[in-house]
């Protein structure tokens, strides 16, 4: 297995970001989403074309009597 060495300065500053992620205060999912996951895969490298959000359900259906 190849290791990839990350530089100590580049490994700080990001653990730096993600600190000051997890300190941010939401209010709702959207908010959530906005301020906490989004800038989380950015720092871990994802970009916004290598993820899908709010996926759909497909076995979901609101209008469905639930089990009682």
């Amino acid at each position: 297995m190849r290791k990839s060495h990350i530089p100590a300065d580049t490994m700080s500053s990001e653990l730096t970001k993600i600190a000051e992620i997890s300190q941010t205060a939401f209010g709702s999912e959207d908010d959530l989403i906005h301020k906490i996951i989004l800038p989380f895969f950015e720092v871990i490298g994802y970009g916004p074309d290598l993820f899908e959000l709010k996926f759909p359900v497909k076995a979901y259906r609101p209008n469905r009597r639930g089990i009682r």
